[in-house]
């Protein structure tokens, strides 16, 4: 298990970001944002590989979460994975508001960034959600549509 979390630098006024994921792809995906968008806090990620004991990843990521007093976001790299399945069992657990996403990209962890700034609770939820119709794109779709206009 390896986590990228600075604890001693949380902002308590913003909501955490938690990134969870198999193998090195939460770290990845977080080191790539913050290359493009620069540093921010209260975020925080988990991987998992086949040797780490999937109870002590559960207990690292619920600590964070409950350290963020805004409340969380969590992104999960595919629904019904062990990272994902610990989350399910653990969520009442979890003693601040949170939203979870399963299919992490770019275009998620960077909304989930942005709007943190603006929205709190549900509106938080739904401003990440707008963005996952266009999150993914089929780019032959998109240059057989340039070649037509």
């Amino acid at each position: 298990m390896h986590i990228k979390y600075d604890k001693a630098a949380i902002d308590p006024s913003l909501p955490g970001i938690l990134l969870l994921s198999h193998g090195d792809l939460a770290i990845g995906l977080m080191d790539t944002v913050q290359a493009v968008i620069g540093t921010t806090s209260n975020i925080a990620a988990f991987t998992l590989s086949h040797e780490d004991d999937p109870s002590r990843y559960q207990e690292a990521f619920l600590s964070a979460a409950n350290s963020f007093l805004e409340g969380s976001v969590i992104l999960l790299d595919v629904f019904g994975g062990t990272p994902c399945t610990r989350l399910l069992l653990s969520a009442q657990e979890i003693q601040v508001p949170f939203c979870a996403f399963a299919g992490m990209n770019f275009p998620l962890v960077s909304e989930a960034i942005a709007a943190r700034e603006l929205f709190r609770g549900e509106e938080l939820r739904n401003a990440i959600a707008e963005v996952i119709p266009y999150s993914i794109v089929d780019i032959v779709d998109k240059l057989k549509e340039l070649e037509k206009g």
